[in-house]
């Protein structure tokens, strides 16, 4: 095996800490349409979107903010290759106990931190369940499989080198596309965007230190259109406000709709992505909206 090209397969979950998870629930289940996997009443609430057993783990907590990102590999051989890699780049990595990897429902768990003091989670055979995913509002699913849970921006804190070497070198991303626009003379978003699969993007990281959040949000897609659209209405009915109004990106096609969430970041409903296949050419794009996507206050 070519060890450079040894990469992971997938974003698998998210868990993030919130100190309001009622909200919290009744956003991601009621209204974004996810099911409750399992529950420990007032410690955390693991959600589902597909056959996984855990796509999102809500705990209980202060910081207001994504605890940590477990990434998915496709084989334990490429499990300990990442790992060896993370540690002989001088970032400290272990590996969680048997009753760790179980409350994020895998087999095997690596954890490091990133160089901006994020922690990512490496993860081998995630837990999946032959019952079938139901959802109380979402009528055709979410896009996940292969492509993983969706994808976040990271918003880099200290060197967006540096930033760019953890997730291409040692997690084996690859540039799919940038997008560097100005906003005024003070401030240009340079932003790097990433996969690991057919999804267009997983990650996408750019320079922003006086962002408090370590993202800028976090997306999920959805299979129909229609199905974006019931819950952005939802989203305003439930008084859950809007970030940015529908709109759609130029690079990945990608219509969508952020709002603000309980804990402060971004959370986006997109459909309608484009794939990335091998024939992809990288492209640089001076705006990051085709249309739309209107700040609101």
């Amino acid at each position: 095996m070519d060890h450079r090209k040894c990469k992971v397969a997938a974003l698998g979950y998210f868990v993030l800490e919130v100190s309001d998870l009622p909200r919290w629930e009744n956003l991601t289940v009621n209204v974004l349409g996810l099911q409750v996997g399992r529950r420990k009443e007032g410690e955390y609430l693991a959600l589902r979107m597909d056959r996984y057993e855990n796509r999102l783990i809500l705990t209980q907590g202060p910081k207001d903010d994504v605890k940590a990102f477990g990434w998915e590999v496709h084989c334990e051989e490429d499990l300990d290759i990442i790992a060896k890699r993370i540690a002989a780049a001088g970032l400290p990595i272990v590996e969680a106990s048997a009753d760790e990897a179980a409350d994020r429902f895998v087999r095997r768990l690596f954890r490091c931190e990133d160089y901006d003091g994020n922690q990512v989670e490496l993860v081998y055979a995630p837990r999946v369940t032959n019952r079938p995913f139901l959802s109380s509002v979402v009528e055709h699913g979410f896009v996940t499989g292969q492509l993983g849970l969706g994808h976040y921006v990271h918003v880099t804190k200290k060197d967006q080198e540096r930033t760019l070497y953890f997730y291409r070198e040692l997690l084996g991303l690859s540039i799919v596309d940038h997008v560097r626009q100005k906003f005024n003379d003070s401030f240009t978003a340079d932003v790097a965007f990433m996969g690991c699969n057919a999804r267009h993007h997983t990650v996408a990281a750019f320079e922003f230190p006086a962002v408090e959040k370590q993202v800028h949000h976090i997306m999920i897609e959805v299979n129909d259109m229609q199905d974006m659209g019931r819950m952005h209405d939802r989203c305003r009915a439930e008084g859950y406000p809007m970030m940015m109004s529908i709109g759609m990106h130029p690079n990945s096609h990608a219509q969508s709709f952020y709002i603000k969430s309980p804990s402060g970041f971004g959370f986006e409903v997109s459909w309608g992505g484009v794939l990335v296949g091998k024939d992809w050419t990288v492209r640089e794009y001076d705006v990051l909206d085709s249309w739309g996507h209107h700040y609101e206050p």
